[in-house]
């Protein structure tokens, strides 16, 4: 047994004996040392295709491009491929923009799933219609170049009710 599988099988038998499974990809000290937390090789920047369609509908798919960077911590940043100047509004009449999403990362011991969560904001021709919360699974290829797996996001109205749900399929090819 060498030491990296040595120091991996000890950190997985201390989070089994405090009932901890899923843990959060927390910060690492000693940067030499994030080889051996399994949950790190997701850290890094990533090219993001994601087909979407409103939940329980037959389609059409809407396709969702973005660069997406997993950062040591558990701290996650998406930039869409939005126009800056916005496009047709899809909750009303005028031009239609939303921020960057910004959220948090984890990884589950027990699937070796990954899993995020990110939140946005989105404004019909200036003005605040609401927040977005995406959340994704995502299982890592074995070569850690692919992050793919199921996306929900849910939009809500500034009164926080349901404005529409989104589901589909998600895969991010590592830059």
């Amino acid at each position: 047994m060498n030491a990296k599988t040595a120091i991996s099988m000890a950190i997985l038998a201390l989070s089994s004996a405090t009932g901890t499974t899923s843990v959060a990809a927390g910060p690492i000290q000693d940067s030499s040392l994030l080889f051996l937390w399994p949950a790190s090789r997701l850290v890094g920047t990533y090219q993001s295709m994601a087909q979407v369609r409103v939940c329980g509908s037959p389609g059409p798919d809407s396709m969702a491009i973005n660069t997406i960077t997993f950062n040591a911590g558990g701290t996650v940043i998406a930039h869409p491929r939005f126009p800056p100047s916005g496009v047709p509004d899809a909750y009303g009449p005028g031009i239609g923009s939303r921020t960057m999403d910004q959220g948090t990362w984890s990884y589950d011991w027990r699937t070796k799933l990954f899993s995020a969560t990110l939140r946005f904001d989105f404004f019909g021709d200036g003005t605040y219609r609401g927040t977005g919360v995406v959340e994704r699974d995502m299982q890592l290829s074995a070569d850690g170049k692919t992050a793919s797996g199921p996306v929900h996001v849910t939009n809500f109205a500034p009164d926080g009710s349901v404005m529409v749900e989104l589901c589909g399929t998600a895969v991010s090819t590592r830059l």
